[in-house]
């Protein structure tokens, strides 16, 4: 008996020691890689850092946490951020997100409010750097610029996986219940009126390819960039209307896209009278765009247009329409 007691002893002192020493690393991780960012191009700051969960969770909390850029002007704030881990399964974080945050653009303020936003993520063989599976998901999220435009998201997700043998490569899908405008305003940034949702069933599966390795800019504080994006499947409905796309697309160094996007949209006259309710689209352009798009859509109720970028230029089934877009200015 005074054997098993001291076995007992014995494991209990040992696992108390691990728990610490694991607690005490994780702690010191965090607090030196913000260190490292004081006079990095993105900032982070944090007012205190605290790790609970003796015996069997590391529960670290974050207080006052803030990342900003001060040439790109722009810094997002949170009250507060934790991270959850199982002390027995390191590799795998939860992450809590307060219901308000807040980033400061030089366009002005946009404040977030969210119902039970959540994160996870997997971590690979090289741990922090090589996240394998990243995902974030919420019951709502409100996004209020300041009285400019305002968005409601009813259930978004999206997932992040990294390839393995291709540490470029993500895979990313997106899932939105509805998105729409709120509190009565016509918002065409949320493409629609009042609180009705505007878009609902959203859905987007794509590959994304890298200019470096994915992971290093959780630790060094600089971004891999897009060279390729595969959208293998994007779909919402919006009305009476279903709208599709799919294809490939090309980022050059200066953010500018070259490709072509295949768009399918099921009702499309109706399309064009909800784009003008919503004021993305001038009434008196309707009966004109009717007529430009008839032709490729003859008597059917869906219409099928091809969307190029090349050049610099957008093009609509070959038709010049606006400057090609560009994902960053520099």
């Amino acid at each position: 008996m005074r054997l098993l007691i001291g076995g007992v002893i014995v494991a209990a002192a040992m696992w108390s020691g691990y728990w610490w020493y694991g607690a005490t690393h994780l702690k010191a991780t965090v607090e030196s890689w913000l260190d490292s960012r004081r006079n990095a191009s993105v900032t982070a700051s944090s007012s205190s850092i605290s790790v609970r969960g003796f015996p069997n969770r590391f529960d670290m909390t974050l207080e006052d946490i803030e990342f900003a850029d001060e040439s790109e002007g722009w810094a997002w704030s949170m009250p507060w951020f934790q991270a959850f881990t199982l002390s027995y399964n390191p590799d795998h974080f939860v992450f809590a997100f307060p219901e308000t945050q807040g980033i400061a653009t030089a366009s002005g303020e946009i404040r977030i409010d969210s119902d039970e936003l959540m994160g996870s993520m997997v971590l690979g063989r090289e741990g922090i750097t090589k996240p394998l599976r990243t995902s974030l998901t919420a019951r709502r999220m409100d996004l209020d610029a300041t009285g400019r435009w305002a968005c409601a998201l009813l259930k978004p997700g999206i997932a992040v996986h990294l390839d393995e043998e291709n540490p470029r490569v993500l895979k990313v899908a997106v899932e939105i219940d509805a998105l729409s405008g709120v509190s009565g305003r016509n918002l065409t940034t949320c493409i629609g009126p009042s609180s009705e949702p505007a878009l609902k069933g959203i859905r987007m599966e794509a590959t994304v390819t890298l200019s470096e390795p994915a992971g290093s800019s959780l630790v060094a504080g600089s971004f891999e960039t897009p060279v390729r994006i595969d959208l293998h499947r994007a779909a919402a409905a919006w009305g009476e209307s279903d709208l599709a796309a799919a294809g490939s697309l090309e980022v050059d160094r200066a953010g500018v896209l070259s490709g072509e996007i295949n768009i399918s949209i099921r009702a499309w006259t109706a399309f064009l009278d909800q784009l003008a309710e919503s004021g993305m689209l001038h009434e008196v352009a309707v009966p004109l765009v009717t007529r430009l798009l008839r032709p490729h859509a003859g008597d059917s109720r869906e219409l099928e247009v091809v969307l190029e970028f090349s050049d610099g230029q957008t093009r609509l089934n070959s038709v010049p329409i606006a400057a090609a877009p560009r994902l960053w200015k520099n």
